[in-house]
């Protein structure tokens, strides 16, 4: 198991260091995405953390799907909308483990998130 964690993160790292040539943070998640995807599902649970749009964060990832949403929701942005205001607070019913309320955190830094999820075992 420390083998192919440690292949991961190598890899993570050698991407991250390419990435940092002008590449956008967007960009970093994706190499983040595909690295992690093309190795195998051992390497879960796994811890990572990040930043966008000058905001750290830290999550770990359970599965492959965690792993897809957090590229759907921070590649994919299937929340950019056009508001006529700022809101001042985000309810995230079905939350599951967060990654959208972190996304909306990130776009929305100054609204106060209530995030709900109703499974326990999450």
């Amino acid at each position: 198991m420390k083998n192919v964690l440690a292949r991961v993160f190598q890899r993570i790292s050698e991407s991250a260091a390419i990435a940092r040539f002008g590449d956008s943070e967007l960009e970093k998640v994706r190499l983040f995405v595909a690295l992690v995807a093309r190795n195998n599902k051992r390497v879960f649970p796994l811890h990572a953390r990040f930043s966008h749009k000058g905001i750290r964060f830290s999550l770990t990832f359970r599965s492959h799907a965690d792993l897809m949403l957090f590229h759907e929701m921070f590649c994919g942005h299937p929340y950019s909308i056009q508001l006529s205001r700022t809101p001042e607070y985000i309810i995230d019913l079905g939350a599951n483990i967060g990654i959208s309320t972190l996304y909306l955190h990130t776009e929305f830094p100054q609204a106060k998130i209530a995030a709900v999820e109703a499974n326990t075992e999450l």
